[in-house]
């Protein structure tokens, strides 16, 4: 044991007399590895009259592991504040929070983990990492929302298809007689210049009287398939 620098003999040391300000107390091992830095030293400030007993705790640290990482822990306190968080896993505490205190483990999708500080100790005797394996728990799933029927399912769009297709269907007929009606021209003509211009329009209705049908077919014979499928279901 050194006070202020002076030798003053292996612990426990004492009663020894200083003079009434800040004195510095370090304790030294013959294997300095074993100390951990900034935990061997302690000041002090007694005041004239005063007995003092100093008390230093070169136990080594506890590192506390979870499965699984990051886990949060706990002071459990009795005061109506709640528990009180020390940090997230992995963590080191000394020996000397640990002692006589209890603790919480929290990790999301885990069950909460109670352990007594002294149990903790007792996993890690010689410094060496304490293991902690929280229970798994199924995480809560909200029940899936109704999924809606699929556009083509749905008895409007249904009806729609049916009634593009019969006003399709009914609109080719109108092309036809356009159609009709030029050709007719086409073939009364006898102006050479005129005969082509009736001959292309002619085309033209003859074409859009036919894709207009077999559209309007195609819209009618799907619409009255899917009504009657989605009346079986």
């Amino acid at each position: 044991m050194l006070v202020d620098g002076v030798r003053v003999g292996r612990s426990p040391v004492g009663p020894l007399w200083v003079p009434a300000k800040a004195v510095l107390v370090q304790a030294l091992s013959d294997d300095p590895r074993r100390f951990e830095p900034g935990r061997d030293t302690q000041l002090v400030t007694p005041r004239a009259g005063d007995a003092l007993v100093v008390t230093i705790d070169l136990r080594p640290s506890v590192l506390l592991r979870t499965e699984p990482e990051p886990a949060d822990l706990f002071l459990r306190e009795a005061a109506p504040g709640g528990d009180s968080l020390l940090g997230s896993t992995p963590l080191r505490l000394l020996p000397s929070r640990l002692e006589g205190r209890d603790f919480r483990i929290a990790a999301p999708e885990h069950a909460d983990t109670l352990l007594a500080g002294d149990a903790l100790l007792a996993l890690a005797p010689s410094g060496g990492p304490a293991s902690v394996r929280m229970r798994r728990v199924a995480p809560h799933i909200l029940p899936a929302a109704p999924k809606a029927p699929p556009l083509y399912r749905r008895r409007w769009f249904q009806l729609a298809m049916i009634g593009a297709g019969a006003a399709l269907t009914g609109t080719s007929a109108a092309l036809r007689h356009q159609a009709d009606q030029w050709y007719d021209r086409y073939l009364e003509s006898s102006d050479s210049r005129a005969i082509p211009g009736l001959y292309d329009r002619t085309v033209h209705y003859d074409r859009l009287a036919g894709g207009t049908l077999a559209s309007g077919q195609v819209l009618l014979t799907a619409g009255i398939f899917l009504l009657v499928t989605s009346g079986r279901r």
